[in-house]
């Protein structure tokens, strides 16, 4: 629709130019013997041809952050669908901020207005100086253009102000770069059509406030432009000594030549930005976008009552890092069904590609996963994370409130208000996560408790925990290890930590240490010396 407007609108002027132009200059090409008839059409030519160029940049100033907003829709698609076997999340991030800057950059025309307008303004103002001095019937007509060309100006700057996609920045760069952290959030969970209808609502808004603001400008300067002809017009039936001065032609000088330069100006910046918008180039992510997820491989059965894992040596090197050193070499270990197993030791940070390769975000070079008995690679996507639970302090959390972060699982709204109900997060239903500047600004406990409710709405058979790198204080603490204590007799559970005694009353532990893994019960690692070195000096930290 705006780009038919769009094409209507300067195919008019384009059409309209020599009639218009015709009518400023007419006395060039047509002899006019009514004073009066001929002050009316060079000024109504003048006028009509300044509304039709204000229309036509609103017009194309719409279509150009259309355009803006299509790339970083497009953008935004290929984020939540990365495949994490082929890029990490800092590229993705370093992706993000060249689409950006690059549509920053082609949106940013300033300069060039300026660059165009003020040689031919600086020009108009001599002009009408010179024409002055010999005329002093001339202050009249010299000082409506100085006003026209005023309003011309200050449209021009306000319309860059408005259009500018740095004073949009909170709602679009900040919603990319959370996709491009929140990306494995939003597959776990399937929200990829949620988060895209947000986003599409978050450019529907922005979109719709632009195109009011865009039009209050134009239209408003429409207005003191027409006021000045009914102005002019009055004055002129009072007095028709100012035709006299024919009103814009002094002594050869004609002073709507260098307004129709300023306005054809503006209206060449328009096209110019509009091709740039266009012929932006970035790289994109849509290389590193995972197959269809829908689909399992095959259809397997597994069973959901009595849920257990297996890893049988596995191997696994990060293919999104430079090092040659593997992650996981050979590791090899089962979690029965109820059983809590502890990751620790000096590397745990390395158990979340563990993790990672339980929720088939990556594949392990070597070695093979079972879950029920059935090899992980033969399972759907889909299917595997229906049974299984995370537990991480900021995993998928997104732009929102609360309940868009609760209404990524379900769409029934009875559902999630009783779940905030039960879990205390009622008062908090309605609040922002992220703040202006897109930093998350949200307490703890809050983040807590929501990752809670999405286990509550989900109900998985294996829960995978996080521990927090720290604790705002001992009320988030102990209300972690209260949530770790209550799922724990309900699901089997893996969880990632360096707390003694979590570690000591698992009923296994897998301890990844530097060049040593081991697996077994806490009375059996206690035998090695690496092992009870690690865990003297964790309970003197405590």
């Amino acid at each position: 629709m705006y780009v038919a407007r769009f094409v209507i609108s300067y195919i008019s002027i384009l059409c309209m130019l020599p009639v218009l132009l015709c009518g400023v200059f007419h006395e060039n090409f047509v002899v006019v013997g009514n004073e009066r008839l001929s002050f009316f059409i060079r000024f109504s030519s003048l006028l009509l041809l300044a509304v039709l160029f204000f229309l036509s940049w609103y017009y194309s100033n719409v279509l150009i952050r259309r355009g803006t907003l299509n790339k970083l829709t497009r953008f935004g698609n290929d984020v939540i669908d990365l495949d994490s076997n082929k890029i990490s999340s800092q590229e993705t991030s370093n992706l993000a901020n060249d689409v950006i800057s690059k549509l920053r950059l082609c949106e940013d025309y300033k300069f060039e207005l300026f660059g165009f307008s003020i040689p031919f303004f600086i020009l108009f103002l001599t002009a009408s100086f010179i024409a002055l001095c010999r005329n002093i019937n001339a202050i009249l007509p010299l000082t409506v253009s100085c006003f026209i060309s005023f309003v011309i100006i200050t449209t021009a700057v306000r319309i860059l102000y408005i259009c500018d996609i740095r004073n949009h920045k909170n709602a679009f760069d900040h919603f990319i770069k959370n996709l491009a952290t929140a990306s494995k959030g939003i597959q776990y969970y399937s929200a990829s059509d949620f988060v895209l209808n947000k986003f599409s609502n978050i450019e529907k808004a922005s979109l719709t406030a632009i195109k009011q603001s865009l039009a209050k400008c134009v239209w408003k300067s429409v207005l003191y432009v027409c006021l000045l002809f009914l102005l002019i017009c009055v004055l002129y039936a009072m007095n028709a000594e100012y035709a006299m001065s024919n009103l814009f032609s002094i002594d050869g000088f004609e002073i709507p030549y260098f307004c129709c330069i300023f306005l054809f100006t503006m209206f060449l910046v328009s096209i110019l930005r509009y091709v740039k918008i266009k012929e932006v180039k970035f790289i994109g992510v849509s290389s590193y976008k995972l197959d269809d997820l829908s689909e399992p491989q095959k259809l397997l059965n597994l069973d959901n009552e009595n849920l257990f894992l297996a890893f049988h040596n596995v191997y696994f090197q990060d293919p999104t890092e430079l090092s040659d050193k593997p992650v996981l070499n050979n590791i090899s270990f089962s979690v029965l069904p109820g059983e809590f197993v502890s990751i620790t030791g000096e590397l745990a940070c390395e158990g979340s590609y563990i993790f990672e390769l339980i929720l088939k975000y990556y594949v392990p070079q070597a070695g093979k996963i079972y879950l029920s008995g059935q090899p992980l690679n033969d399972l759907g996507i889909r299917d595997v994370r229906s049974l299984i639970g995370i537990f991480k302090e900021n995993f998928g959390i997104i732009q929102g409130t609360v309940y868009d972060n609760l209404a990524m699982l379900t769409d029934n709204e009875r559902e999630i208000l009783t779940v905030t109900n039960n879990i205390g997060l009622s008062e908090e239903i309605n609040k922002l996560l992220f703040d202006e500047n897109g930093n998350l600004d949200v307490r703890q406990d809050v983040l807590f408790r929501i990752q809670a409710a999405r286990i509550s709405i989900q109900k998985p058979k294996l829960m995978l925990i996080e521990t927090p790198p720290f604790f705002e204080s001992d009320f988030t603490k102990n209300m972690f290890y209260d949530f770790v204590e209550h799922i724990s007799k309900r699901n089997t559970v893996i969880m990632i930590t360096n707390e003694p005694k979590t570690t000591i009353y698992s009923n296994k532990i897998l301890y990844m240490g530097i060049g040593k893994f081991l697996f077994g019960s806490h009375a059996e690692l206690a035998k090695d010396f690496d092992y009870q070195n690690y865990i003297k000096n964790q309970n003197q930290n405590a």
